[in-house]
């Protein structure tokens, strides 16, 4: 077992951090309520968390020195955390003082365990798509900006001698109806 039931599931809660805090929060500018009442419910956990509110409160420089760092993923955490840490640990802390550097956090964790292939959408396939439609199950294509998947479906309709058969209908500015009729049509 990689990972711990516990760590995990309070990482998958936002690290917590709803209830009143056990112990007063220090006075610092940068440490709000809630970052502090995550910090108390990670402490819980022990292990690499034990005593992590005493360490802050000691060392509320370095840590706001942290918490002001661009990526903070990336620097040395006080007391060597991040060489004590495993991802996972290093996810909750993130999540107490930085939560906007968790994505950064799970991208690792997947590059790391899994490979870079989990992090890169695969692309299109047009042709399996049609491979797996029927009359009964449409192609529908819900668009990005920027995304244009018109050429290749014109591609695969020539190819399969139906390019007099598309019907391209863009939702919006009362285009709804009009896409209701061709789904039920078939079309």
């Amino acid at each position: 077992k990689e990972v711990d039931q516990k760590q995990l599931m309070l990482f998958l809660a936002a690290a917590g951090g709803g209830g009143d805090p056990s112990k007063p929060k220090p006075t610092a500018g940068w440490l709000s309520d809630i970052m502090w009442s995550r910090l108390l419910e990670v402490e819980q956990l022990g292990g690499v968390f034990t005593g992590i509110t005493d360490n802050v409160e000691a060392n509320l420089s370095q840590w706001q020195a942290l918490f002001d760092e661009e990526t903070p993923d990336e620097v040395p955490w006080p007391d060597n955390l991040h060489e004590k840490c495993t991802g996972l640990e290093m996810g909750l802390l993130l999540e107490c003082l930085r939560p906007d550097g968790i994505v950064r956090n799970v991208q690792r964790q997947v590059r790391e365990k899994l490979g870079e292939k989990f992090l890169e959408p695969p692309p299109l396939d047009l042709q399996q798509c049609y491979d797996d439609s029927a009359p009964n199950v449409p192609l529908i294509f819900v668009l990005t900006m920027g995304a244009d998947p018109m050429a290749e479906l014109m591609k695969l309709a020539v190819s399969k001698g139906m390019n007099d058969a598309v019907s391209a209908i863009s939702l919006g500015q009362g285009q709804g109806p009009k896409a209701v009729t061709g789904i039920k049509g078939g079309t």
